[in-house]
């Protein structure tokens, strides 16, 4: 499924969120986009891109219509910051 994650709110993400998302976390996701707002969520968006799976189209951007283009306008999950925020320790 495709998904697109609005991280531009986070400023943190603990190694317990950051390691179930890279295993467990991803196994459906079959295209990901991160909405970023620079500075600091593009050098979180970043880190993952450069640590995971490789056979995952993923991406980030700053802008929502680019992002839902990039996963490829199929009805994305939205991941909101008010569900996450007790995995990220925000």
């Amino acid at each position: 499924m495709p998904v697109l994650c609005d991280i531009r709110e986070l400023r943190m993400v603990n190694k317990q969120a950051r390691d179930f998302f890279a295993l467990e976390g991803s196994l459906l996701i079959k295209s990901l986009a991160f909405l970023i707002a620079p500075p600091i969520t593009d050098v979180l968006s970043e880190f993952y891109l450069n640590t995971q799976r490789s056979d995952i189209p993923s991406k980030s951007f700053t802008l929502k219509s680019e992002a839902l283009h990039f996963i490829k306008g199929a009805i994305p999950i939205l991941i909101f910051l008010e569900w996450a925020l007790p995995i990220f320790n925000y």
